[in-house]
């Protein structure tokens, strides 16, 4: 009775093992990308199962950029569930695209403008039910182009700071200088 014992549990840890397999997704190694172009980030998975309704795959970033909200902990900028695709965060939203094709495995993305605020680790999750969720592919996005041009809170320009901030008091003194002529010479005449 035993022996039956333990036979029926080996097949059932077989019958078991062989629904659950691991997925592993692969990345094409660091990117370097020029400021205001565009960047590929190439991710690929192999499974033992078809994608389905069930397959998810996430995009998270991690900025190198202490004074960005994703340094201390992954954002995730990107999610595919039940064949849709959500962005997660905002700064991302009108210029991160899916241009994989998850049926052929494919879950690359392309970031377009790039900035330097993008600079950093962007990590990739792929799990298909059944299918164990695998470890996660990290690549590494450097922007270049020499130093960071200044931007404002929203990552534009300064250009009308520049015009509020140094051309309206240079015109406001400028006025008060003429003033102030004005009437020195209009009371020494007197």
């Amino acid at each position: 009775m035993f022996l039956r014992a333990e036979m029926l549990l080996l097949w059932f840890l077989c019958c078991w093992a062989s629904q659950s397999s691991a997925i592993v997704v692969r990345e094409n190694g660091d990117v370097m990308v020029k400021n205001g172009s565009s960047g590929t980030l190439n991710f690929t998975f192999t499974s033992d199962r078809p994608v389905s309704n069930f397959t998810r795959v996430e995009w998270s970033f991690r900025s190198n950029q202490a004074d960005h909200t994703c340094f201390s902990s992954r954002c995730t900028i990107l999610l595919y569930e039940n064949r849709t695709l959500f962005h997660r965060l905002r700064e991302f939203e009108d210029r991160l695209r899916f241009v994989g094709d998850v049926d052929q495995q494919d879950v690359s993305v392309q970031l377009s403008p790039v900035r330097f605020s993008d600079s950093g680790f962007y990590l990739c999750v792929v799990s298909n039910k059944p299918d164990s969720t695998g470890p996660m592919a990290t690549t590494q996005l450097h922007v270049l182009g020499g130093e960071a041009p200044p931007t404002t809170p929203t990552g534009d320009p300064p250009t009308k700071q520049v015009l509020v901030l140094v051309l309206v008091p240079v015109f406001v003194v400028s006025i008060i200088i003429i003033i102030v002529v004005s009437v020195t010479i209009f009371c020494r005449r007197r």
